[in-house]
Order: structure tokens, then sequence, then C-alpha cells
């Protein structure tokens, strides 16, 4: 009996975790248009419990009912307040005129090491011509790789033109000349022959049926001698945010980059030259 109360104890743990995140994201869905503050509240409660969630933890909420019936709703009001924030942030970096600005935006030393992780990932590649989809009103990663890589130009590319205006000022503020906003829809395009490299971010495609249409438009579009570059949650991350179904690559060389540091999302990797090998 003894050996077994800390199973006991441990499985109430795990079904706890379990409830408080699917609760956290049915009330997310049914509060959505209500409260920003209250968002930030639930998100913020969200993001520190599934950073201790395991494998199996993870599992549960996927295929718990309460969660799965609401799964794309979640993502797609998680994308829409992450992008109102970065929107919000990108206006008082262009109202104050100055870098110091983007220090208030949330978890900037967790972003920080997120990029400098794509940053060493992708070193092999060498690339000088890229062009970056979905990179929104504050293009930090883009303007983290222009200043890592001198020399390496980037097209910032985003569907919403206030995000566009509002990533020009700050592309401006940050020094970055190499770096160039376009306002386009990253399905419109389709002809990447300048490119060497191309980055899809995590939310170009939030619903399933949407992501299936942008890995099957890249992949058809995007030259063989052209690195292709997918963001994708990974482990808890695929809670809150999209992430590539794998199979749609079945029969294109990739890897899914192992291990990122902030364990949320990391990078798909199709690489059909071998430049990186």
């Amino acid at each position: 009996m003894e050996r077994r109360i800390p199973v006991q104890s441990r499985t109430w743990d795990i079904d706890d975790s379990i409830d408080q995140v699917v609760r956290i994201c049915v009330e997310a869905v049914q509060i959505a248009s209500v409260s920003d503050l209250r968002l930030e509240q639930l998100f913020g409660e969200l993001d520190k419990i599934l950073l201790d969630l395991d494998d199996a933890q993870i599992g549960a909420v996927r295929q718990d009912p309460r969660y799965s019936s609401i799964r794309e709703r979640f993502h797609l009001i998680r994308a829409e307040y992450e992008y109102r924030r970065e929107m919000a942030v990108a206006q008082t970096i262009a109202d104050a005129g100055r870098e110091a600005a983007a220090d208030q935006f949330r978890s900037a030393d967790w972003y920080e090491i997120a990029q400098a992780f794509e940053v060493r990932s992708l070193a092999p590649y060498r690339c000088r011509r890229m062009i970056w989809l979905g990179a929104g009103p504050f293009p930090t990663s883009a303007i983290y790789f222009a200043r890592a890589n001198p020399g390496l130009s980037i097209v910032c590319v985003d569907c919403d033109a206030e995000a566009c205006r509002l990533a020009k000022e700050v592309v401006r503020i940050f020094d970055c000349p190499t770096l160039e906003v376009v306002h386009a829809d990253a399905l419109d395009l389709s002809d990447f022959s300048y490119y060497d490299g191309v980055m899809v971010g995590l939310v170009v495609g939030v619903t399933d049926a949407d992501k299936m249409r942008v890995v099957e438009h890249y992949t058809r579009h995007v030259p063989p001698e052209t690195l292709l570059v997918f963001r994708t949650a990974v482990s808890s991350g695929t809670i809150i945010w999209p992430s590539v179904d794998l199979c749609l690559l079945d029969g294109v060389p990739h890897r899914l980059l192992p291990d990122p540091p902030q364990k949320l999302y990391s990078l798909i990797v199709v690489d059909r030259s071998g430049s990186g090998s």
C-alpha cells in the first residue's frame, strides 16, 4: 500500500493539470470578444502550466472532447490576440521613435533565445536573399536575422496593410536597411526564383485546412534549389499554436529540428538541394 500512494497522488495531479488546461481553453473561447485583460490572465496561467506537461498529458488534452471540439477556434483566438499585442508594441515603438520601447514586449528574452537557435540552425545554408511570410507588425525574427548576418537581405510579407505600415516604421527605427516590407497574401505569391531562403511563419495558416493549403502551395512553388522552412508548433505548443502535419511532406526531404530551447515551436527544414548537409 505504501508504494501505491505516490502513484495515486501523481495520477490525481496529472488529471488536475489536464482539466485546468482544458477549462482555460474553453473559457478563452467563450470570452474572446469581451476582454483582452482576462485573456492575458488566462494565457499567462496556461503558458505556465504547459511548461510542466509531459507527452502523455499533452496527448490527453488534445484528445479531450472539450478541447478537440474548440481547438481550431482556440488557435485562431490565440493568434489574433497575440497579433493585437504585437500591433500595440509596434505602435509604441513607432510613437517613441526608439528601439528601447520594445523592452515592454512580453517574453523578450524568450524570443531572443528562440531567434538565436534559428540563426544557428540555418547558418549552414548561407542564405543571402530571404523572404519572410507572416512577418507581422514587429518583425523581430527578421531583424535579428539581418543583424546576425550582415549583407543578408530580407523581404517581410504580411497580409495586413496596417501591420505593414507599422513594420516599415519599426524597421526604420531599428536601422535595418536590408529589410523590405511588402503587403501581400502569402498564397498570392508564387515566384520565389529570386530567393535562396523562404521562411513560412507559425500562423501562416491557422486552421488545418489553411495550413494544408499553405504547405502544398510552398512545396509546389518554391524551387528545389531554394531552402524552404516552416515554423511549426511542437510538444505543448500544439495546444496553443497550429502545427504542420508532417504527412503533408511525405516524399519531400525534410527534417524537424529537435530540442528547440523554447519547447513550444521548432523549424521544419525542407532542403531538396542538400546544401546544408
